[in-house]
């Protein structure tokens, strides 16, 4: 077979699309010469329309209103408004608990009666917050000397776990930077700058502050309170007592500070409080020093606040006068309960039970869970009658003396058994339970009243053998 030869073949060029180059080549030039012009045409053909801008935002109007009726509709129906989801809720709305998580917080601040606790925080008038921003070092070094001396620290329970008593541990200086009282010195870094020139207290690695002396070593392993009672009695040779600064104002706390603070150097002002934490119009004032407190008290003639007098004596004066008024009885001493155990349960019992009790112990008297409740014991009462009787349902009767002619071989049989666990026993009281002892009296009668019902049983078993 001869060899064929293939023969390839040129494109025409005349085939060629000349319109096609043309725009290819025209929208080249258009790039070249205006390289954005494309991209700002493509965004300017994807904006939406001036109509479905008005149509979407007809829609969102639309569903407001939706929900407006809704709500309109859930009150005139169910006379409360549906909750608002999360995603209608506003940002202010969203930082606050929900109505849920604020009735549970409302239930859970009740008393053992179900009423309300009262916020007494409410009752604290003085604003320790209201001082003007200020870096004074020498501010910042004697509030937080204060609240490491002994005149404090003794008697502060937060700080006092803190350093862990005598261990004399480093406390953060921004704890110590987030009370109340030191808030208003700023920067921090100027606080622990202030910190630096401290006589008392050292600062460790710019962050922890700590005393440079330990608390006495005599005071480990003992009660909080009886430290508190210690350092108390030691600092009663150097205190006043004052009254008469009138009702709280945001002001009170820093001016009767300033007022003492023209008598002399003191270590601090303590405002009186009631239970509730109302300001009582009293002051306990600790001085540096006994020497300053008896200046204190010579002044002639003695401060007046606000022109109105005061009544002035030492702490320990005003505590010897009110152990005095105590005995007289002209004052109920604070936590005192003269009654004895045996009142106080028999007054709870009753004060319990005119509220609503709970039916343990108290309130309705439905049982106790203690020695002689009824209540846990009925039960078990019910069952020993069901149980000791016959299957005649009539009640066995144990006695010693030997059945009569005519009686019941159940009693009989009854009679010769060993005596149950509360039987009752029938005939006459045998001599030594007729011996006298203690409590014999009553127990003659209850012995009497069990002979004549069994008696009476006796009778009831003759009576149904002869029928």
């Amino acid at each position: 077979m001869a060899d064929q030869k293939l023969e390839t073949v040129e494109p025409d060029p005349s085939s060629t699309s000349i319109a096609n180059d043309t725009f290819v080549n025209t929208n080249a030039t258009m790039q070249e010469a205006n390289p954005t012009a494309d991209a700002s045409a493509k965004i300017q053909t994807n904006l939406p329309s001036t109509d479905d801008v008005d149509k979407a935002i007809a829609e969102v109007e639309a569903r407001k209103a939706e929900k407006e009726t809704a709500k309109e509709v859930q009150m005139e129906t169910t006379g409360y408004e549906a909750p608002k989801q999360n995603h209608d809720r506003t940002v202010e709305e969203k930082k606050e608990p929900s109505k849920k998580v604020q009735e549970g917080q409302k239930w859970n601040n009740r008393d053992r009666n179900g009423k309300p606790r009262a916020d007494h925080k409410k009752n604290y008038k003085s604003d320790l917050t209201s001082q003007a921003e200020s870096s004074d070092p020498v501010e910042i070094r004697k509030q937080v000397e204060f609240y490491f001396s002994d005149s404090n620290i003794l008697q502060d329970k937060f700080l006092f776990k803190q350093v862990q008593g005598h261990d004399n541990l480093p406390v953060p200086i921004s704890t110590i930077h987030s009370f109340k009282r030191m808030r208003h010195f700023q920067p921090y870094s100027a606080v622990v700058d202030a910190l630096k020139d401290s006589a008392t207290l050292d600062v460790v690695g710019d962050d922890l502050i700590q005393r440079k002396t330990a608390l006495p070593e005599g005071i480990k392993d003992k009660p909080m309170n009886e430290i508190q009672k210690v350092a108390e009695d030691e600092a009663m040779k150097r205190s006043v007592y004052v009254k008469g600064f009138g009702e709280e104002l945001p002001s009170t706390q820093f001016d009767i500070e300033a007022f003492f603070a023209g008598f002399g150097p003191t270590n601090s002002v303590r405002l009186r409080r009631t239970f509730a934490k109302l300001f009582k119009g009293s002051v306990f004032v600790e001085f540096d020093s006994e020497e300053t407190q008896k200046n204190f008290l010579s002044v002639e003639p003695p401060p007046k606040w606000k022109g109105q007098d005061l009544l002035i004596k030492s702490k320990k004066q005003y505590c010897d006068d009110k152990v005095e008024e105590i005995k007289a009885g002209r004052v109920e001493a604070k936590g005192d309960d003269a009654r004895d155990w045996k009142t106080r349960r028999n007054e709870d019992q009753r004060n319990n039970n005119r509220k609503g009790g709970d039916g343990k112990g108290f309130g309705n008297h439905r049982g106790g869970r203690g020695r002689g409740g009824r209540g846990g014991n009925r039960r078990d009462r019910d069952n020993d009658r069901r149980h000791n009787r016959d299957e005649r349902n009539v009640p066995k009767v144990a006695t010693t003396a030997a059945p009569e002619k005519g009686e019941s071989q159940t009693t009989a049989e009854a009679a010769e058994a060993p005596p149950e666990k509360d039987a009752v026993r029938a005939g006459p009281p045998t001599a030594s339970e007729t011996a006298p002892e203690s409590g014999s009296k009553k127990r003659a009668r209850e012995e009497d009243h069990e002979a004549e019902e069994g008696q009476a049983k006796k009778k009831l078993d003759t009576k149904d053998d002869a029928s």
